[in-house]
């Protein structure tokens, strides 16, 4: 029977005819050079992560009311919509907020039109003061914007920066690529304020229903024809719109007995801004923020790099006193994660390299396996682009893993087709040898290899999710490297050793040292193979210790990484105003702003509470992690009255939840009765 080196092999081609392996491989080359530039770059895989928010307004009814004729009525035909995971609600005078939750990697435009057309069908049902339903779709995954800019607005009124933001500025930013849209938070548009006078009204004997009429009739664009000669034609409109304050003064209520009653005589008249439900902060000094919100998927660093470049180009344009910067950057923490592992690819590249030179001591034959490298990594970046994958924090720690793997194949290669050429088989003869001898085996490896990290592909849930691209770029590179020792690593072998096993001094010497290993190696073999009992026994032991290990370890998902911020979920009492929520938020602020290393504090302040987030200095110019400051945090903001302060860290992977553990209180009791069981809970935890 013929021996594996004599049997032909489909690969005898790639070494008769060797520019076709060169050719494989500047096609991975090529093809992952390409994929490079194009790839997006995201922190995290893209999830499919959303939530479809319901908001109806129902002005004057209380709580009660509108959650028996608006919030339970759309919760159960929200409750219908396929692919809704739970429904949660909350309710408010006046306002109804139900949000749904989608199912991981649902599709929320296929969820959103279902919702849509079934929302259409109970309208009938709701009460006829209640406004339409407005449903809008959020990432689970990301609650705020991917950028906030802090406008600086000088002496300028809140209402003309939000009036010429929305003309000149967010149009340019929402035209960035990747931007799926660019807000005014909060912003202010102008407005009329009409201030009515009850006690004038009274001596006047007219009602603010009349006032309200004569605003309506009085302020109309109404085309009423048009006028045609044999030369033209004319459009007729009747404008009646009132535009200064004094056209509103000067609007005429009513007429009586020949004298006329202006809204001058009854009402003050100022050009001022909407009554608006959100304010920002920028620590203790009240703001505008530009929310810029990124498309799922869209490469978040090209993002910004586009945004700095814009906000570069606008300043100079901006009126004196009006200046935007940058409040809060997503991508800061991105960019030095990624920089990091990338310095640590380069790290591992030039160890990997080095140790293949020491131990081959030939620079020309650790060619063969360090050619390997880059062409398995481009491979498998051009791999997870046509899968539709991103360039992210997990898919770069499998290129990182990958270099140790993917120079294996090629080191198996080059050694073998040195025995052979030392045998005195020419160069030809040697890798078709070589290659023929070890198809089998290279094949094994690198399925082997593949198998071993697929599986963590097929997990379920978030974590399935975010390490399914993790398993398949790792995989992806250890099957091209596969691929390039099958097909290239032979015939570069060939030419990379000296022919007839002349080799260097440098390339003896290590041999010579691996000779007297494998010596070494066999005598201590053949001794251990006599007390195998006892080396069973230790194996058996140390397999055992496992289980302590496992049970005593601390266990979490992944590592908090210090971001220099800590966000802020601020909660008012239910019947608070906006002013009351704004003003008890100096002294929530003043008292974060007293902890060292805090640069500044953003918020959104709403009548419900606020969020925001702690901006901490760089983490070499401090001392303690934001892990360490958390309790410092925690203990100062729990002093303030008026508010519940809570500070938590951005979570160490993406997920929809604020809190490591959140419980619901489920119960047919009213909500006053559930209220004291949910206080009962909290002070059990608190006293766990």
């Amino acid at each position: 029977m013929a021996s594996p080196a004599a049997r032909p092999r489909f690969t005898d081609l790639f070494v008769i005819r060797p520019v076709l392996a060169v050719v494989i491989s500047l096609v991975l080359i090529i093809g992952g050079l390409k994929a490079a530039t194009a790839i997006p770059v995201l922190e995290f895989p893209q999830i499919e992560s959303s939530s479809l928010v319901i908001s109806t307004a129902y002005v004057g009814a209380p709580a009660s009311v509108v959650q028996g004729f608006v919030t339970e009525p759309i919760e159960r035909v929200a409750s219908t919509v396929p692919g809704a995971d739970y429904i949660d609600s909350t309710t408010t005078a006046g306002f109804s907020t139900v949000t749904v939750w989608l199912k991981l990697n649902e599709d929320s435009t296929a969820a959103l039109a279902e919702l849509s057309s079934r929302l259409s069908q109970i309208r009938y049902e709701l009460p006829a003061g209640a406004e339409d339903p407005a449903v809008t779709v959020q990432r689970a995954d990301r609650s705020g914007a991917l950028f906030y800019l802090d406008v600086i607005t000088g002496d300028f009124p809140r209402a003309a920066v939000t009036d010429y933001l929305e003309r000149h500025v967010t149009p340019l930013m929402g035209a960035i690529d990747g931007v799926q849209r660019a807000l005014v938070e909060p912003g202010r548009n102008p407005a009329m304020r009409v201030w009515i006078d009850p006690a004038k009204m009274a001596a006047f004997d007219i009602s603010a229903q009349e006032v309200r009429a004569a605003l309506l009739a009085n302020n109309v664009i109404a085309t009423i024809g048009t006028s045609e000669n044999r030369l033209q034609r004319l459009n007729l409109i009747a404008n009646t719109t009132l535009q200064t304050v004094g056209d509103f003064e000067r609007l005429v209520l009513r007429e009586r007995d020949g004298a006329l009653l202006y809204l001058r005589d009854i009402a003050r008249v100022e050009l001022g801004e909407e009554e608006g439900e959100v304010n920002a902060r920028y620590s203790q000094q009240d703001a505008l923020y530009l929310s810029i919100w990124p498309v799922p998927g869209a490469n978040e660093i090209a993002i910004g790099d586009d945004l700095y470049t814009v906000l570069d180009r606008i300043n100079p344009t901006l009126p004196d006193g009006l200046r935007i910067r940058i409040a809060y950057d997503g991508t800061l923490y991105m960019r030095d994660a990624i920089r990091e592992i990338f310095t640590t690819l380069v790290e591992t590249i030039v160890l990997v390299g080095i140790v293949v030179l020491a131990l081959m001591g030939s620079v020309r034959t650790a060619l063969v396996p360090l050619v390997a490298i880059p062409i398995s990594l481009l491979g498998a970046v051009a791999a997870i682009t046509l899968a539709g994958f991103s360039l992210n924090l997990l898919t770069i720690l499998a290129i990182v893993l990958s270099v140790g793997l993917v120079v294996d194949d090629a080191i198996v290669v080059v050694e073998n087709v040195s025995r052979y050429m030392r045998e005195g088989k020419t160069r030809i003869q040697a890798a078709l040898a070589s290659s023929r001898q070890l198809l089998a085996p290279i094949v094994g490896m690198t399925i082997t290899l593949a198998v071993v990290y697929a599986p963590i592909g097929f997990l379920s849930g978030l974590t399935g999710v975010l390490f399914r691209e993790f398993a398949f770029t790792l995989a992806v590179a250890v099957l091209i490297s596969g691929v390039v020792a099958i097909t290239l690593s032979p015939i570069m072998s060939a030419w990379a050793n000296p022919e007839g096993g002349r080799e260097g001094h440098m390339t003896r010497r290590v041999n010579a040292r691996f000779d007297a290993l494998h010596r070494r190696y066999g005598a201590l073999l053949a001794r251990v193979l006599d007390w195998r009992a006892q080396v069973l026994a230790a194996g058996l032991f140390f397999s055992l210790l496992m289980v302590p290990f496992y049970l005593f370890s601390q266990k979490e998902l992944a590592p908090i990484e210090d971001q220099s911020s800590i966000n802020i979920v601020v909660d008012a009492p239910s019947s608070a105003s906006l002013e009351y929520t704004n003003d008890y938020m100096y002294d929530v602020i003043a008292t974060v702003l007293g902890i060292p290393g805090v640069r500044y504090v953003w918020q959104v302040v709403q009548s419900s509470g606020a969020f925001g987030g702690i901006i901490f200095v760089h983490p070499s110019q401090r001392d303690q992690s934001v892990q360490e400051l958390l309790p410092q945090v925690f203990a100062r903001v729990a002093e303030v009255t008026g508010l519940r302060v809570f500070p938590i860290l951005f979570p160490a992977l993406p997920s929809a939840g604020q809190f490591d553990v959140e419980m619901v209180v489920q119960s047919s009791e009213s909500p006053e009765q559930m209220k004291r069981y949910a206080d009962q809970l909290l002070e059990a935890a608190h006293a766990s």
